[in-house]
């Protein structure tokens, strides 16, 4: 009897475990495409060098971690969680302007105020 509830207690573990693996993995994932699709967008955009292509993608995938582990339920409307998230996009966007040259800088104007109005539209 003690085997079966020690067995029972560590299966349950153990797929309470996988379970927080699968969502951690998916999250990443999710960032990854994300931080690649933002910066394919932008490498057609504002011809990026090797150098701002590997900055900028870890930027944006950074962002996108930060803002998962920020983000969470039922805390949307949380004003902290809102300065965080506010704080962390300024952060990331100062980073970028100093990667960018002028010419860049005002095409990446451009480019986060379309995604802004599509995203409005969708």
């Amino acid at each position: 009897m003690k085997t079966t509830i020690n067995a029972l207690i560590f299966l349950i573990g153990f797929t309470y475990n996988l379970k927080a693996q699968s969502s951690s993995q998916a999250k990443q994932i999710r960032s990854q495409k994300d931080a690649t699709t933002k910066l394919q967008e932008l490498q057609i955009k504002l011809n990026l060098s090797d150098q701002q292509k590997d900055s900028l993608y870890s930027i944006f995938f950074n962002q996108n971690i930060l803002a998962d582990s920020i983000k969470s339920p039922g805390v949307i409307n949380n004003p902290v969680k809102k300065l965080q998230f506010s704080s962390l996009i300024k952060k990331g966007n100062l980073r970028i302007d100093s990667l960018l040259n002028p010419a860049q800088k005002q095409l990446y104007i451009q480019w986060r105020q379309e995604r802004r109005l599509s995203a409005k539209k969708n």
